[in-house]
């Protein structure tokens, strides 16, 4: 017992130096790490308080703040509470090994002006060009190359404020999650985030995993989850794989631009149940690309009404009026359900498809369609024309050929329909043609986008099972097709009959038949 007296006492002699050399260096900690964080960032940090523990090596610090530009900025960090465990034996070889830093709380507020600065502090971001950024000086602490890094960095319940001057736009990042590492200078590191958004209406919430590399910051990762929710719709279930890369801000001497004109990458995206208005998707996948402002989808299959919509397309976000180019075809859609969806009053029944080559721009529906151009080509088959008012039109244009039992309205069966030709200026001009079990048409028409109003000129010719149930009138249209004019709604179109223009076109051997027969002229009206 008496060998180990001494050393005992040298032990605790050392302790209590520790301890001492602790407690003062507690008392001037967070001035001591406030000031070298300032000098270092060129920014005012300061801190409420801040504890160093021995045993494990650790620093708490508590409402660490970064300050902004100016006073008047908002801080560009907050930290309600900041915990850091160093690895000892590393500090005394030299390097710097972090075990772990736990950021609970943290406040992030980036903003980017409409010249390409940032109010990030110069350590982070050196941009010489931005007012709110000044450059790099000499005199300026120069910090040591030192080999450091971080093996876990932990945020809890964090925020993000991030704002695009040029785009006018802030996208806020809340309810953060983050679990990444190990971090070193210039090496990719694995990142796990989960996390709710908001960027003006639209909301949603984001869940994924992978990989972010820096200088170019560059993302490669596993979208796990997404929802977004605006007012022009929803998509509560997305998923897929993200490989993105921001490239640095422009120069001076370049035209501003949005954030999204840096973004470079490819995805792969599937959705479920995804809502545009009224219209329901209830899967859909997509390859996505993008480069220099301009989102390319080199394809996107979506089910809708029982059918199917393939499109290939490029949209520029360059242009304040986001200019589409898109090649669109449809296939096997269910008429009924599609235009119940749209809100359209139940006028047609069938299958439809088609394909279109269009270009457009607007941030509204009735700009795009203002700006529409390109060929657009429709086919139904197999359906109906619901609730036609051709009886009324037939009976206002020659009653006595027409039979009282006649309907004001009728269900017109068609076995194909079709409309194909160019769209611009606002109008849909087509070229019609069809036919069904009372008829075969042709004509044209033309579709006034917006306000949807149709006006279109057919010929129809009747059949002999049209002849059996219109009477009269049919016989003529058997010979000599039926002058047919629809004006107003596209959903409801008011139906008139040329009669003038049917007699004058009638050859005379036929009205001779039919006068020769009063019979007929008067079916329907005798008992």
């Amino acid at each position: 017992m008496q060998r180990w007296r001494i050393p005992l006492i040298i032990l605790a002699a050392l302790i209590a130096l520790a301890w001492g050399g602790a407690h003062v260096l507690r008392q001037t900690l967070s001035q001591r790490l406030a000031a070298w964080m300032s000098q270092a960032l060129m920014r005012p940090v300061t801190m409420a308080q801040a504890s160093i523990r021995l045993l494990p090596l650790s620093i708490q610090v508590a409402t660490l703040r970064v300050a902004g530009p100016t006073p008047q900025d908002p801080p560009v960090l907050e930290v309600a509470d900041a915990h850091a465990r160093l690895h000892l034996p590393a500090l005394l070889s030299g390097r710097i090994v972090v075990r772990e830093v736990r950021l609970n709380t943290p406040h992030i507020f980036v903003h980017r002006t409409a010249t390409g600065g940032s109010n990030l502090p110069p350590r982070i971001l050196p941009n010489p060009s931005s007012a709110l950024s000044p450059p790099v000086h000499a005199d300026v602490l120069q910090l040591p190359d030192i080999t450091w890094q971080v093996e876990q960095l932990i945020v809890t319940n964090g925020q993000a404020d991030l704002r695009d001057e040029a785009a006018n736009r802030t996208v806020r990042l809340q309810d953060l999650q983050m679990h990444t590492g190990p971090i070193a200078p210039q090496a990719p590191t694995i990142m796990d985030l989960t996390c709710s958004w908001q960027a003006e209406e639209a909301r949603g919430t984001l869940s994924l995993n992978g990989t972010v590399s820096p200088k170019p910051l560059r993302l490669a990762a596993s979208l796990r989850t997404a929802s977004i929710t605006a007012p022009q719709g929803e998509v509560p279930s997305l998923h897929g794989r993200l490989d993105v890369t921001l490239q640095s801000a422009p120069s001076p001497e370049t035209p501003p631009s949005t954030w999204i004109a840096n973004v470079h990458g490819t995805s792969t995206l599937a959705a479920e149940n995804i809502r545009l208005g009224t219209v329901i998707f209830p899967q859909a996948d997509a390859e996505l690309s993008a480069t220099s402002g301009r989102i390319h989808c080199s394809r996107l299959t979506a089910a809708l009404a029982r059918g199917t919509i393939d499109l290939e397309g490029e949209m520029d976000t360059r242009n304040p009026n986001l200019a589409a180019q898109l090649r669109v075809q449809a296939r096997d859609l269910d008429l009924a359900q599609l235009l119940a969806m749209l809100g359209v009053p139940d006028r047609m029944r069938g299958t439809a498809a088609g394909h279109a080559t269009i270009t457009a721009q607007g941030q509204t529906l009735d700009a795009l369609k203002r700006t529409l151009t390109g060929e657009i080509t429709f086919r139904l088959r197999d359906g109906a024309a619901l609730g036609v008012p051709l009886g009324a039109a037939l009976r206002t244009a020659a009653p006595l050929l027409v039979p009282p039992t006649l309907p004001d309205r009728l269900d017109v069966a068609f076995t194909e329909l079709t409309a194909q030709g160019p769209v611009g200026g606002g109008a849909y001009i087509a070229d019609i043609a069809g036919h069904g079990p009372w008829f075969t048409v042709a004509g044209a028409g033309k579709v006034h986008l917006p306000p949807n109003r149709l006006s279109a000129d057919l010929r129809v010719s009747a059949t002999a099972q049209a002849v059996r149930e219109l009477g009269p009138l049919a016989a003529i249209a058997q010979t000599t097709p039926i002058p047919l004019q629809l004006r107003g709604p596209i959903d409801d179109p008011e139906v008139r009959v040329d009669l003038r223009l049917l007699l004058r076109q009638t050859p005379p051997k036929t009205m001779e038949q039919i006068l020769q027969k009063p019979e007929e002229l008067l079916r329907g009206f005798l008992p």
